[in-house]
């Protein structure tokens, strides 16, 4: 019986690492420029996403004569007569008015284009009405905002001022050690 001995069966060492090395350069130029591209669409976003907040609370408070004190105000259909506003005081016979939904599903606080998650409930800071990231102000949980997202919207709303002014703000002096509970996005006047 006559057997082939030229007949090849797999790949070379050298062919494989020559493969692997090709495939490597390829990732590392494609990957950052495929990423880069992706974040562009994040700032116009989580701008959209501010802004679409912002006229919910606006027509909200504009209908019912208070700022709502939930996130879970602003998609209801309905405002109970009880139920609080940013300052603590019941709505009362200004839910009449009422006509939600304002914002679509936000449920037990609110999910950004970026994933950043903020806390239910709307804070006063002054004389501005705010949401914070999270429910709990603990000094040693990390964020549920991460600090690419901090500032991203710190970029889009205040064009990058910084975590100690404008309408986005921390209190932790660098937005990569930005804490649970310190983040501020303000978005109304409240009185």
């Amino acid at each position: 019986m006559h057997t082939k001995t030229g007949v090849r069966r797999g790949f070379t060492l050298p062919e494989i690492l020559v493969t692997v090395t090709i495939i490597a350069v390829l990732a590392s130029v494609v990957v950052p420029a495929v990423i880069s591209q992706v974040k562009k669409g994040d700032t116009p976003a989580v701008s959209s996403d501010y802004t679409a907040i912002q006229t919910a609370v606006s027509t909200f408070a504009a209908n019912t004569r208070h700022f709502p004190g939930y996130f879970s105000q602003l998609d209801s259909t309905v405002l109970l007569s009880a139920s609080l506003d940013v300052n603590g005081v019941a709505y009362g016979r200004d839910t009449v008015a009422f006509r939600g939904p304002y914002l679509s599903a936000t449920g037990a606080g609110h999910r950004g284009p970026t994933g950043a998650t903020y806390a239910n409930q709307f804070v006063l800071v002054g004389n501005l009405t705010c949401f914070k990231d999270s429910a709990s102000a603990s000094t040693t949980a990390p964020s549920l905002v991460d600090s690419l997202s901090a500032i991203q919207l710190d970029s889009a709303v205040d064009h990058g001022d910084g975590s100690a002014k404008g309408n986005i703000m921390w209190t932790d002096s660098v937005a990569a050690s930005i804490k649970k509970g310190t983040l501020r996005v303000c978005i109304a006047n409240a009185k």
